[in-house]
């Protein structure tokens, strides 16, 4: 009879893994992933491990987003408008600034707010009364899209010293979201230069100029005619070429998904244009913004007298 000794004994060999060579075996699973990090641009890939940065959804993000760009045009504003003129739509984004201050909202809602009133003054037709109302109405509904702590219509009406009740807010807030068709998600130039000035390692100086030259796009309702990724890519080779730097315009252009630079000069050098004019104003709030003592003050060393046909 067989005992239990003799069945142990007479058991297959125990398996011996450590004469296993790694070669013969594979992770399926993680040689798909890396075969799909390889796949994604050189700046997602610098960006794998840093969740901030979404790498293996950021190129079609921004793919998606560069298709989404609506179409608004300086022409249907001039069709739209009765009382509004170009001056007075400056005043009205030197507010949106000001608010922006004033309540330290960040970056993104003034540029989203910069979209809505743009969008706003190309469909329909706004009286000369309502423009602050309608200004201010944009900025609280782009504070509610981007931001933590939203200015209470007390707020509101403080700013605007009086002129409007909590009432005219609530209804105005329904006429912008009728307008817009209650679209709130709109993609800006501030949103594909943050990708730009990744993509080519940009440092804090470069940043500062180039978003100075995003802000200021925002002023001049010229803009308005410019792709916003198309203003973002002016912006950034600006940055560079004002800091005396040589901008590598090709990868760039390559990142932005943009094939020529017609539209991209024509705007590099209406931006240049403005900026000449504004660095003279030191009262100007865009001026007063950047070189406020927190900041670089990186504008103060910018060059100007830049050729773009040649240097782009």
């Amino acid at each position: 009879m067989e005992t239990f000794k003799t069945m142990i004994i007479g058991s297959p060999p125990i398996f011996d893994f450590n004469s296993v060579d790694d070669s013969d075996y594979s992770d399926l699973d993680l040689s798909d992933e890396e075969d799909s990090i390889c796949l994604l641009p050189d700046i997602d890939q610098r960006n794998i491990n840093n969740p901030t940065k979404i790498a293996r959804y950021a190129e079609t993000i921004f793919s998606l987003a560069k298709e989404e760009t609506h179409d608004i045009a300086l022409q249907n504003f001039f069709e739209s408008q009765n009382d509004i003129t170009p001056e007075m739509h400056e005043i009205a984004i030197k507010w949106l600034f000001s608010i922006q201050s004033q309540c330290q909202m960040s970056s993104n809602s003034l540029f989203e707010a910069v979209i809505y009133l743009n969008t706003i003054l190309t469909r329909v037709n706004i009286e000369k009364s309502k423009l602050q109302l309608m200004t201010v109405t944009c900025m609280w509904l782009a504070a509610k899209m981007e931001e933590r702590a939203i200015p209470t219509l007390n707020d509101l009406i403080y700013i605007c010293s009086n002129n409007y009740t909590a009432d005219d807010f609530v209804q105005c807030e329904r006429d912008v979201l009728r307008i817009l068709d209650y679209r709130l998600n709109f993609p800006t130039p501030k949103f594909f230069l943050r990708r730009l000035t990744d993509a080519i390692d940009a440092d804090s100086a470069i940043i500062e100029v180039s978003n100075f030259f995003c802000e200021l796009s925002l002023i001049p309702l010229e803009f308005i005619n410019y792709d916003p990724s198309t203003i973002a890519l002016a912006c950034i080779c600006l940055g560079k070429l004002s800091m005396r730097e040589f901008c590598p315009t090709k990868r760039l252009m390559s990142y932005a998904h943009i094939d020529g630079l017609e539209d991209v000069k024509s705007c590099a050098k209406l931006l240049v244009k403005y900026a000449s004019i504004l660095m003279t104003d030191k009262k100007h709030i865009l001026y007063k913004k950047f070189t406020d003592e927190h900041l670089n003050k990186s504008i103060l060393d910018m060059e100007l007298d830049i050729n773009i046909d040649r240097q782009l």
